[in-house]
């Protein structure tokens, strides 16, 4: 197995509670698209060091398009880890991947992706990536012909 060209940003904060859960103990898919904002802010804060301050200035971040693919049911109890990655990073776009797993034996539970494009506030017009920003994202990249099962950098800190 060959390891990653890219950066994995690892996130585990996220436990499983019973307001996460259906009528069947199982977590209902939703919350997967509340993770994943979650875990996106924490991926940019942890590693845009002026991230905050940029989303005070006129050009904004949009999620254009969000979609995840349940893969195995989570539970109550459940510790889930959550690995983001960038794909398909453009001049006024890219994507942000996202692995979920967790359990006992850290299961991959489900996928998901969201596409993030910018705006000038001022204009509504579309707008390029704050090249701070995209330095980041750039070095999280994974190129078409990696593998998701590939290694690479993970845990919170950005070496």
């Amino acid at each position: 197995m060959e390891a990653a060209s890219h950066k994995i940003f690892v996130y585990d904060q996220i436990r499983v509670f019973f307001k996460h859960t259906d009528y069947h103990g199982y977590v209902h898919p939703y919350n997967y698209l509340e993770w994943m904002s979650y875990t996106r802010e924490a991926y940019f804060q942890d590693l845009v060091p002026n991230f905050l301050e940029l989303c005070q200035r006129n050009i904004k971040m949009v999620t254009a398009e969000t979609e995840f693919t349940p893969l195995q049911d989570a539970v109550f109890g459940d510790r889930i880890v959550v690995k983001i990655y960038s794909e398909n990073v453009k001049r006024l776009s890219f994507d942000v991947l996202f692995e979920f797993s967790g359990g006992q034996d850290g299961v991959l539970l489900g996928k998901g992706r969201q596409r993030l494009t910018f705006l000038d506030a001022d204009t509504g017009r579309p707008a390029r990536i704050p090249e701070e920003l995209k330095s980041v994202v750039l070095l999280y990249e994974k190129k078409k012909t990696e593998h998701t099962e590939s290694g690479g950098d993970q845990g919170r800190v950005a070496d």
